[in-house]
């Protein structure tokens, strides 16, 4: 599976080894990540100010977007508050993405965990000792091995003009076209 991992980045240097646990605990599990943005931003937060003042924040908005669309599920640390973790939760929560959040014992809970409800949404409180465990089973009671799975691909303009000509006939999504398309010859 796909899981996308949103943490605070502006308290990405306190919290670095809870957020490679987590993430160690999500490629234990045989997952990738949407977007590995975890490493890459402590070496830029580390290297210096001036680095960190030509970010294109606009590309990582989008990336992070892309990130959730992507993803099967979303695991977010929500120890430290933060509006872009809350935003790509609000994201996810649209998209219909199961939701993990989870707090450090020890730390109140912020504005993000009390406002969080839904049946998609998970909240648990971990610690060093049971994060690995928390994000195991979370992964686990999401993974079903005959459920319905999404991925995407690209199309030139003209097969994609064809699909949107073959739906409005057909009054099928474009989705249901392929999937039809792919029984007939996966039945052959």
């Amino acid at each position: 599976m796909v899981i996308h991992f949103a943490g605070s980045t502006h308290h990405l240097l306190e919290s670095i080894d809870d957020f490679r646990q987590i993430i160690d605990a999500i490629h234990k599990e045989g997952h990738v990540l949407a977007r590995d943005w975890v490493e890459p931003s402590y070496s830029l937060l580390g290297s210096g100010d001036d680095k960190v003042e030509n970010v294109d924040w606009e590309e990582i908005y989008k990336q992070n977007i892309d990130a959730v669309s992507t993803a099967d599920l979303m695991i977010a640390d929500a120890t430290r508050d933060s509006f872009g973790v809350g935003f790509l939760i609000a994201i996810a929560i649209q998209q219909r993405k199961p939701i993990l959040v989870l707090l450090k014992k020890g730390t109140k809970e912020g504005m993000i965990l009390r406002g969080l409800h839904g049946e998609s949404i998970a909240k648990a409180v971990y610690t060093d000792e049971n994060v690995k465990m928390i994000v195991s089973k979370f992964i686990k009671a999401h993974t079903i091995k005959h459920k319905d799975l999404r991925f995407n691909f690209f199309l030139d303009s003209k097969l994609h003009s064809y699909l949107n000509w073959a739906s409005h006939q057909s009054g099928k999504t474009k989705a249901e076209i392929v999937r039809e398309l792919i029984e007939r010859e996966a039945s052959k």
